[in-house]
């Protein structure tokens, strides 16, 4: 990567604070290595996550950050209409009207952080899970997946997240807990 960045030495826009280590990413493998185009890890469109509950909060779940990298483990420049986020955020609900916690937060890069304006925080909706999709107008190769969870308030973070790519679930399972000083933080490899 640039600069020698790598998921387990991330971006942070912390200003005055000591740089620190962070959390070493909980790391899963998803797909064997076989190297065809139809394996995982390769070309694809659409990815979803799909929020199944949180650490405790059950009005609110949120993430810090996602990431994704490509087979040269470079970070794809995700944009603002690669991204949808269902609930976009706490702005749907009525009471609630310019919160900054918004789904773009999501990739701005600021994923190691405890301030809640950097991080994406929705409601949990009745009988509905929260969802986050990457869409892509091409297929996009990508071979990790790295979500760095809720830390504001560690009981909103993400507990079980299910994860498919172009509606085939490719990982399940749950994102480790943040603390207050520490950013819970999930590796999922597409390939090794």
């Amino acid at each position: 990567l640039a600069l020698g960045l790598t998921p387990q030495r991330p971006v942070t826009c912390e200003v005055g604070r000591p740089a620190e280590e962070p959390q070493r990413p909980t790391s899963v493998t998803v797909a064997d290595e076989k190297d065809d185009e139809n394996s995982l890890g390769k070309v694809k469109i659409i990815f979803q996550l799909q929020l199944l509950s949180s650490w405790g909060d059950e009005f609110y779940i949120g993430l810090n950050g996602i990431e994704l990298y490509d087979r040269r483990h470079e970070r794809i420049k995700v944009r603002a209409h690669n991204l949808a986020a269902f609930p976009e955020s706490v702005n749907i609900l009525p009471a609630v009207d310019g919160d900054p916690r918004t789904s773009l937060n999501l990739i701005n890069g600021c994923n190691d952080t405890d301030r809640a304006e950097q991080m994406w925080l929705t409601p949990m909706l009745p009988n509905r899970c929260a969802r986050v999709f990457f869409v892509f107008d091409v297929p996009v190769a990508v071979s990790t997946f790295v979500i760095y969870n809720y830390r504001k308030t560690p009981a909103r973070g993400v507990r079980h997240i299910s994860v498919s790519v172009d509606d085939l679930i490719v990982y399940s399972g749950d994102v480790p807990e943040s603390t207050t000083e520490k950013t819970g933080i999930l590796e999922i490899n597409f390939r090794e």
